[in-house]
């Protein structure tokens, strides 16, 4: 795969990921003052998500335990937004939470070290 090929994976997932921290940031601000639990979903989704893009870029996770943990995810901002505060909140900085965890996973595999070859036979094949 070509150095190219490389920068195309790192500035796309980079860009998906500052998008997600600006739609997060913007859907937690609106209503900050209200959710408390915000301050910890943004971080604890920032370290959860880590392990899971890792196992997604290594071809460890199926579409079944794909499809679980997505539905998890969903079910844990729906469930702490409503014990807390709003959900728009809650998601909101989860969402930024996600955002920074995949930013800071994209650019230590792809910058730092080398980019796992799963995620390299993907990019090639999406062309």
């Amino acid at each position: 795969m070509s150095a190219v090929s490389r920068q195309r994976v790192v500035f796309t997932d980079v860009v998906l990921s500052l998008s997600m921290i600006a739609v997060g940031a913007g859907m937690w601000m609106d209503r900050a003052g209200d959710a408390w639990p915000a301050v910890i979903a943004a971080p604890v989704l920032a370290v959860l998500v880590v392990p899971f893009v890792a196992a997604v870029d290594r071809r460890r996770v199926s579409k079944v335990g794909m499809a679980t943990a997505v539905v998890g995810f969903f079910a844990a901002i729906l469930l702490v937004g409503v014990a807390g505060g709003p959900v728009a909140a809650v998601w909101g900085a989860a969402t930024v939470g996600a955002g920074v965890g995949m930013v800071a996973y994209r650019l230590y595999f792809g910058v730092v070290r080398p980019i796992p070859p799963g995620r390299l036979e993907q990019a090639r094949r999406s062309g």
